[in-house]
């Protein structure tokens, strides 16, 4: 399924779950995190619809959000930008968008986590009216370097 939302700033927001490519899914999460996902794991989130996919793109792909949903409840995944497309509003577009579709689909809250170290992430969500509803200690293994996890909450 894909469906065009949004056309920002030369730009556009769509849900889609097909016809993506996973590898350049994975190029992309690899720019973005250490512990990045693999193309089998983005080929198994492709075809399963417990799962909702924000593409960024104007010719190509340059961004996503991945979302889980269980019944009327959903959560962040994954959220990545390439970095040469970062600070251009991108990631909040992907978010608002998310949230108006899963307000038009009668959920009722998203939640996600974050990195404590991950302060333009944390601002983002705030503003975006998430809030800081827990913690998880050690959360994060990166390079063994233990890193507690936040967990924001966003009523739908």
């Amino acid at each position: 399924m894909r469906k065009s939302i949004t056309s920002l700033k030369g730009y556009h927001i769509e849900i889609s779950n097909l016809k993506l490519n996973p590898l350049l899914m994975e190029i992309i999460h690899q720019k973005c995190f250490v512990k990045y996902w693999d193309e089998a794991y983005f080929s198994s989130l492709l075809n399963n619809q417990n799962y909702k996919i924000f593409i960024a793109s104007d010719k190509n792909l340059f961004g996503f959000l991945i979302i889980q949903l269980a019944k009327d409840f959903a959560e962040v995944l994954t959220l990545a930008i390439d970095p040469k497309k970062r600070r251009l509003g991108i990631a909040y577009n992907l978010l608002k968008e998310a949230i108006n579709w899963l307000a038009l689909n009668n959920f009722s809250q998203l939640t996600l986590e974050v990195s404590v170290n991950n302060i333009p992430a944390q601002k983002l969500y705030q503003s975006l009216k998430f809030i800081e509803v827990g913690k998880r200690k050690n959360y994060y293994n990166l390079n063994g370097k233990l890193i507690d996890g936040l967990v924001y909450y966003k009523k739908i």
